[in-house]
């Protein structure tokens, strides 16, 4: 047994008893209005397979999927059990490590661990770095060179991880795709529009300038747990359309809430 589940079976403190408490009285409400969370509820998976799905629809040509997480931890892990967090966490993408290097820089001034995985066509880095001992925050990266459908289940798997060690936990997901040619100005309007139709959004605000169409907006359809607040209403969608003028291809970026990603 690791570390960490040692950890939590044993109950050493009455934080850990009140999670199981919580976790426990969450599953009763869930039962009573007809089962557990399916996977397909889940944020990641959610995303991961409805974004690509989006694009698809406007005939776009999938070349990146991105995700990434920001976690503030529960303060009263140790180091070990950090260290476990991650190793379990590369598992999910890497069973036997083989593609996999871990680092870890303890001492005064710095406490951080950190995960590097590269494997043919995705490429992921975790963090965790203990400010203080009441700060301990996780960071995740993960770029997919095209959604690899196969992997669905480990998104899933890496969020119920990190939301059982996590105080917070929000999830940023981006989906690029790509025209092979430079479209009409009149033709990002349409597809921007059919877009928001698809996702039954409503339009926020709208950034046009000579080669870039930015939106952000709230789309009902949009499953999204941390919702922004802009311009004193929510917002969830973001989407932009791009002409690159050096290889004469059109690319767009589809979001959820925002764009944290190069473009």
């Amino acid at each position: 047994m690791n570390l960490l589940n040692h950890r939590i079976y044993q109950e050493k403190s009455g934080g850990f008893k009140m999670r199981k408490l919580q976790i426990i009285i969450m599953a009763v409400v869930l039962l009573s209005v007809g089962g557990f969370t399916s996977y397909a509820d889940l944020k990641l998976n959610s995303n991961h397979a409805y974004l690509n799905r989006e694009l698809g629809k406007v005939g776009a040509e999938c070349v990146q999927f991105n995700t990434k997480i920001n976690s503030q931890l529960y303060d009263d892990l140790t180091k070990e059990e950090l260290e476990n967090i991650l190793t379990e966490s590369a598992e999910i993408f890497d069973e036997g490590g083989r593609d996999t290097e871990k680092s870890t820089l303890w001492s005064e001034k710095e406490k951080k661990v950190a995960v590097e995985i590269h494997k043919a066509g995705i490429d992921i880095s975790m963090k965790i770095i203990k400010k203080n001992a009441k700060e301990t925050y996780a960071t995740v990266d993960i770029t997919e060179d095209k959604v690899y459908k196969h992997i669905d289940g480990k998104y899933v798997e890496l969020e119920k991880l990190l939301k059982y060690s996590s105080k917070d936990i929000k999830i940023y997901s981006c989906i690029v795709g790509k025209y092979k040619k430079k479209l009409q100005y009149v033709k990002n309007d349409d597809i921007l529009a059919e877009i928001l139709y698809n996702m039954n959004a409503e339009e926020i605000q709208r950034i046009d300038n000579s080669n870039i169409l930015s939106v952000v907006a709230y789309g009902k359809l949009v499953r999204c747990d941390n919702e922004l607040n802009y311009l004193g209403k929510k917002i969830n969608l973001n989407i932009a359309i791009r002409d690159k003028e050096d290889t004469g291809e059109t690319y767009i970026y589809i979001s959820s809430p925002i764009i944290k990603i190069d473009y």
